[in-house]
């Protein structure tokens, strides 16, 4: 097994005492799917798409899938990126440091039309 395998894809190779615990970079498609808790350890919903800037080159925000069931009355909420820190209790799952409560001053949209930011971060409302 090559150096650049053990390092890069398994984390075998790292010296420091938690592999892996300061990322630096992660694939967009890894992180569809991953759950949002508060800081309390809330369920706020799954992250369902990441929406890119192509003009920028960077993230413009990430939507987060919220309440539903199977299926039904899911909404979705546009979050600045820099709202996210990861979360280091859980596999797969990110911070967004609001109450479900808070969520609702979010902006919400339909999947088909997504919310233009015209260069600015979303805010609550």
């Amino acid at each position: 097994m090559n150096a650049f395998y053990i390092d890069n894809i398994t984390g075998l190779g790292d010296s420091a005492a938690r592999p892996k615990d300061s990322l630096k970079r992660l694939a967009v498609s890894s992180l569809i799917g991953d759950t949002i808790f508060n800081p309390g350890g809330e369920n706020l919903g799954k992250i369902k798409d990441i929406i890119i800037d192509l003009s920028k080159g960077s993230i413009d925000y990430i939507v987060i899938e919220s309440g539903g069931f199977l299926g039904m009355n899911q909404k979705y909420l546009a979050v600045p990126a820099d709202a996210l820190t990861i979360a280091k209790e859980h596999k797969n799952a990110f911070i967004l440091n609001e109450s479900k409560e808070s969520l609702k001053g979010y902006p919400t949209f339909d999947l088909d039309h997504l919310p233009e930011t015209s260069g600015t971060h979303l805010q609550k409302a």
